[in-house]
């Protein structure tokens, strides 16, 4: 579970990517590079996923936690206006 405060995502470019969780608003950082192909697919891994096994554990269990708790998601690689 995700708890509020910054914690690492594991798998993806650990010095960058970091999830934050204030509220309903879960900041997810780098979890996804391709917004448009990686929510919907996110067994979809970038060449920046340094373990990507694990990318796509922690991708599909970030975004099924943002989905059972109704969050709102803010992302730096999410299309305008970054929040989905």
């Amino acid at each position: 579970m995700v708890k509020t405060g910054i914690r690492d995502i594991i798998g993806n470019v650990s010095c960058i990517t970091n999830i934050f969780q204030a509220g309903r608003l879960l900041v997810i950082g780098d979890l996804v590079y391709g917004a448009a192909l990686q929510l919907e697919y996110p067994e979809v891994c970038a060449s920046y996923d340094m373990d990507k096994e694990q990318a796509v554990k922690t991708r599909i269990r970030l975004l099924q936690y943002a989905e059972d708790n109704g969050l709102t998601m803010a992302g730096m690689h999410l299309p305008e206006p970054a929040f989905r």
